[in-house]
């Protein structure tokens, strides 16, 4: 009897084990699809992100046969007043690409600001140094008496 004992615990191990091998290999298989589910979404999202890159570029690509017509003009809120009149009639529906021109940049402005930083002379740290010194040198001194002749 207590052979049978020992056959029957061995054979209960044995299916348990056998249970726990087909339950990983699901779990495998399972996980394993949630992989590739997840690799498929990716790859629809980039092309499709593609696309639409593709599509921003194509609104903006001039048609074949026509060529680019440069205008000037001042920008007033949303509104461009341009200073020629164009060739289209009122309520034409246009493309309009935006550019700063050179030389119209107001002073102080962030775009006149990086133009300028960015345009030679190039100083150098002791260019700096010696500009600083020379104003210092160049500084007048205050006076302390009033403008009345009193003191303050």
């Amino acid at each position: 009897m207590g052979l049978e004992i020992v056959e029957s615990v061995e054979t209960v191990e044995t299916v348990e084990i056998v249970e726990i091998v087909e339950r990983l290999e699901r779990l495998e298989r399972l996980e394993r699809l949630e992989r590739l589910e997840r690799l498929e979404r990716l790859e629809r999202l980039e092309r499709f992100q593609r696309f639409q890159r593709f599509q921003r570029f194509q609104r903006f690509r001039r048609p074949r046969g026509l060529s680019a017509m440069i205008y000037k003009g001042i920008a007033r809120g949303k509104v461009i007043e341009l200073e020629e009149l164009l060739p289209y009639p009122e309520g034409q529906s246009v493309s309009v690409w935006v550019d700063i021109s050179s030389g119209q940049l107001h002073s102080g402005s962030p775009a006149a600001l990086r133009q300028v930083m960015h345009e030679p002379p190039h100083l150098r740290c002791e260019d700096v140094d010696e500009l600083e010194r020379v104003i210092e040198e160049g500084k007048i001194p205050m006076r302390q008496e009033g403008v009345f002749g009193e003191e303050r």
